[in-house]
């Protein structure tokens, strides 16, 4: 196909003090299309007025004002109406080919969107692409006494749709489990990816420090408690092995105030950091010399994973879903299947008693996240796949 595609990458919400994988994945993706020319279509970023300001400001000296488009947010009873007509009109102004949610959330106005678009006449009708990124669909779409279900089971309305007409998800799991239990329309291309990116430039090797880290939401899938349970067992019985180290937790999230409680009760402040304001890792990263994940379901595509790999810090983690594609077992860091603080503290006592390998485990990780998982090999599978829909 010689003709660029015009794509139209949709989301919202970009801005906030703790931005998770999503927030800073897409806009990431955006700029390095661009700025590195690594992709041969038309790129368009639609978004909220707030985060397109963000946008505009972030990407200033790249010359992408033109190509980040602002939709409306109305607030009267006209709202899905208007919001409906604006983004008709945003489609069909810039020709339009492909539409990438990045981010589908059912309790955002997505689905109003697309039911407005399937009306269109075909000629100005686009293709329409679901990113999924939430790892634990298998576990929690099925299982009506987890917590996430009636949240989940909302995806049913849009699966059974004709509204879209791809999805591209992070997970070769979700996909099984989608053709396994047949929950959505046969004539839909699903694609899980086999490789991702972070900002390599961004992100890499500073002056190492004795300091172990975890960086993420903290919420029931990242289990920070976990994490704090295990380097507490190591804090009160490991004490001359952890002389020197140090302990950092970073994020935001339901168990924020329990972690704090613990910290402050058990007077551990001077060998546990905590905190919860951070807009940017990369320094921490730069000094860390190791990151680790309590993940329930999955690892791999962990942006925060893989801005550690980057910045040269070995990954312990539990060996659950993909996490093979990050991890290899003793090269870049060490994987558990047991999935309990013990079996946490287990692989952290093992990394601190293997001094000797922590160089070239920060090197492997390093090495895997520049020439494994990078921007050129991202971005030309994703092409791939959005001139395959257009063929469709």
């Amino acid at each position: 196909m010689s003709k660029k595609i015009n794509i139209a990458l949709i989301q919202f919400g970009l801005f906030s003090n703790f931005r998770r994988g999503p927030q800073r994945f897409f806009p990431l993706l955006f700029k390095n299309y661009y700025s590195k020319s690594l992709g041969f279509n038309n790129l368009f970023f639609f978004t909220d007025v707030k985060s397109s300001e963000f946008l505009n400001n972030e990407f200033k000296q790249l010359g992408l004002k033109s190509r980040i488009v602002s939709l409306v947010n109305i607030r009267n009873r006209l709202k899905i109406f208007l919001e409906n007509l604006d983004f008709i009109f945003k489609i069909i102004y810039y020709k339009i080919d492909i539409i990438h949610i990045c981010n589908y959330n059912h309790r955002i106005d997505y689905y109003e969107r697309l039911k407005a678009v399937y009306r269109l006449p075909k000629f100005l009708k686009p293709k329409v692409i679901i990113n999924i990124n939430y790892c634990g669909f298998r576990e929690e779409f099925l299982n009506s006494n987890h917590e996430g279900y009636n949240q989940l089971r909302k995806y049913d309305e849009l699966f059974k749709s004709e509204y879209f007409d791809g999805i591209y998800t992070w997970y070769k799991d979700f996909k099984d489990f989608c053709i396994e239990k047949e929950i959505i329309n046969k004539n839909v291309k699903i694609h899980a990816i086999s490789s991702y990116f972070c900002d390599n430039e961004k992100y890499k090797p500073g002056i190492k420090k004795n300091q172990i880290i975890f960086a993420s939401s903290l919420s029931n899938t990242k289990r920070p408690l976990i994490f704090l349970d295990a380097i507490i067992s190591i804090i009160e019985q490991e004490t001359e092995l952890i002389s020197n180290w140090e302990f950092i937790i970073c994020g935001q999230g339901f168990y924020e105030k329990q972690i704090k409680t613990t910290i402050f009760n058990k007077n551990l402040a001077h060998r546990i950091k905590f905190y919860n304001d951070i807009h940017d890792l990369s320094s921490f990263f730069a000094s860390s010399k190791c990151f680790v994940s309590t993940q329930k379901y999955e690892n791999f595509t962990s942006l925060s994973m893989n801005e550690a790999m980057a910045a040269g810090n070995a990954i312990l983690a539990f060996d659950v879903g993909q996490t093979h594609e990050y991890v290899k077992n003793n090269e870049n860091g060490l994987l558990t299947k047991n999935e309990t603080a013990s079996g946490l503290k287990e692989i952290i006592v093992n990394y601190l008693n293997s001094h000797e390998m922590h160089d070239d485990m920060s090197k492997k990780s390093y090495k895997l996240a520049r020439e494994v998982h990078n921007e050129a090999k991202f971005i030309n599978e994703l092409d791939s796949y959005w001139i395959n829909i257009l063929k469709n």
